[in-house]
């Protein structure tokens, strides 16, 4: 029998000085077996004035396929239902798009479909809200997301990045990767390095504690 289980972190290491008006993640960590995909994230969103801890970082589609992103993933008031433009929805929206049509390689076809339309909402932050864009960025990137589903021939993970750069004339150029794909059970870390070292080394009570809601709320898959 093959499950996905969701749990949640609560991670306290978020700068305070984030981004008006933009929603950023801290950490999202995914661990697998052959029978189980496990995936967890801090509930924790911030902007210049106020936090959550209730934002539910973590998709799951049609109980098929789950989807986690860390760094800006979305932009509008904090909290409130009318975001501007929000990672899950798009990602949401994509696969309703693709789940019927491309049932074959579905995960990094999702992956694909959704960089390339955060990409362009990314692109708009960096014109209207240069500045604050940028400091929430980890180098060069964005943002980071982890796609993870059971398909016929067993586990598959696709990760991606989008990342930025200047032109000479000062014009923002976005561009979305897909860093990994993995067809075998593995564990997948994104967001403050210093966490996910922390949560791999699993030498501190939270971390043994994070590892431990990892794996709970299992739920089965179609």
């Amino acid at each position: 029998m093959k499950h996905i289980a969701v749990g949640g972190l609560f991670v306290v290491l978020v700068s305070l000085h984030a981004i008006a008006q933009i929603e950023s993640g801290t950490i999202v960590v995914l661990n697998s077996s052959q029978n189980e995909i496990a995936i967890a994230a801090d509930s924790r969103s911030i902007n210049a004035t106020t936090y959550v801890d209730n934002r539910c970082k973590i998709s799951a589609f049609g109980n098929e396929l789950i989807f986690a992103a860390s760094g800006t993933t979305g932009y509008g008031q904090i909290g409130s239902e009318n975001l501007i433009w929000d990672a899950h929805a798009i990602a949401r929206e994509k696969f309703r798009q693709l789940a019927h049509k491309h049932a074959k390689k579905l995960t990094l076809r999702l992956a694909t479909s959704w960089g390339n339309e955060v990409k362009k909402k990314l692109k708009a932050n960096l014109i209207n809200d240069r500045d604050e864009t940028i400091s929430r960025a980890n180098g060069d990137r964005l943002m980071a997301a982890i796609f993870a589903s059971f398909n016929a021939n067993g586990i598959s993970i696709v990760t991606g990045q989008v990342t930025y750069r200047f032109k000479a004339n000062g014009k923002p150029v976005t561009a979305f990767t897909i860093t990994n794909k993995f067809e075998r059970p593995i564990a997948v870390f994104m967001g403050e390095a210093e966490i996910a070292d922390e949560f791999s080394a699993s030498a501190t009570p939270r971390a043994i504690q994070w590892r431990r809601e990892a794996q709970s709320e299992a739920i089965k898959t179609q």
